[in-house]
């Protein structure tokens, strides 16, 4: 025998609590032949009549009468659980709540978001923010990846453009996003992103350079990529993000009419919003993304 689905065992056990079909399909809040849909269809679960008429009033059978203290007993805490998880769900003190987005980003908020309850916060690589977010893995992603976001919310949160950052002991000069400049940069070791090759272009376009530059690394991770330039192992062309904190290094932002800047993201789900904390959390981000613009 197969189960019959929730649906119709709540439309039955509305009715069974109710004095008459119109008062349970009223609790239902669906019409009354909607009602009597669900009733025969629950019934056609079972061997037996489950319901009979005493004239034109609907009544349970003796078996009926059987089910429905089986399910009775059987979801009697039902309403007393469910209460506990929606108050619970409420109460930001019992609550985790888990941010993802890169180590530098994640490192940056971790003194300004406040919570009551626990929160975790998740460094990991960008493009695997949004996936751990749509496996439930996350509740927060910060990323400047929408590729995959469908059906989850994005708020913009900050935005900032690039930099060339140099090792200082090279003592380069000028200090200034020029040909010479350039010029020099492309006969010392340079230490790159994976996804930074097509960034170059207009930079070398601009000063009509044709020479490749002296590439001595491809690197996944952004922050590996200033470690090497603090080691004076190389230059590179990163997210002005990422030069903040860096010590020996020279920066020269490049414009963005050059390289256009990249703008981050607070992705979500949107029905987390219906708990108040979680909203406040959201808010709290925001409002970091406002004062602080890379």
């Amino acid at each position: 025998m197969n189960t019959p689905p929730y649906a119709l065992i709540g439309s039955f056990l509305a009715f069974t609590e109710a004095s008459s079909m119109q008062a349970a399909a009223l609790s239902l809040k669906i019409s009354q032949p909607a009602l009597t849909s669900h009733l025969k269809s629950f019934e056609s679960y079972f061997p037996q009549p489950v319901f009979t008429f005493e004239g034109r009033r609907k009544v349970l059978t003796s078996f009926g009468e059987e089910v429905r203290a089986l399910l009775k007993k059987k979801f009697e805490h039902l309403d007393h659980d469910l209460k506990f998880i929606s108050e619970g769900a409420q109460d930001p003190k019992k609550n985790h709540v888990k941010i993802a987005g890169l180590s530098e980003i994640i490192n940056f908020i971790s003194d300004k978001v406040n919570f009551v309850g626990t929160l975790h916060l998740c460094p990991i690589k960008t493009e695997d923010a949004v996936d751990g977010l749509l496996k439930r893995k996350y509740d927060i992603a910060i990323s400047y990846d929408l590729s995959k976001v469908g059906d989850l919310h994005a708020k913009k949160l900050f935005n900032y453009g690039y930099s060339l950052a140099i090792p200082s002991a090279w003592k380069l000069k000028p200090l200034k996003l020029s040909q010479p400049l350039i010029e020099k940069l492309i006969e010392l070791p340079f230490v790159a992103h994976k996804s930074e090759f097509e960034n170059l272009r207009p930079i070398f376009k601009k000063f009509n350079i044709q020479q490749a530059p002296h590439y001595k690394k491809i690197l996944p991770d952004w922050s590996r990529l200033m470690s090497m330039v603090e080691a004076r192992e190389g230059w590179t062309l990163i997210p002005t993000f990422f030069t903040r904190n860096a010590s020996n290094v020279d920066v020269v932002q490049i414009p963005t009419s050059l390289i256009p800047e990249i703008q981050f993201y607070v992705i979500y789900r949107k029905e987390s919003l219906s708990r108040f904390w979680f909203k406040n959390i959201i808010e709290q981000l925001e409002k970091i993304g406002r004062e602080r613009n890379y």
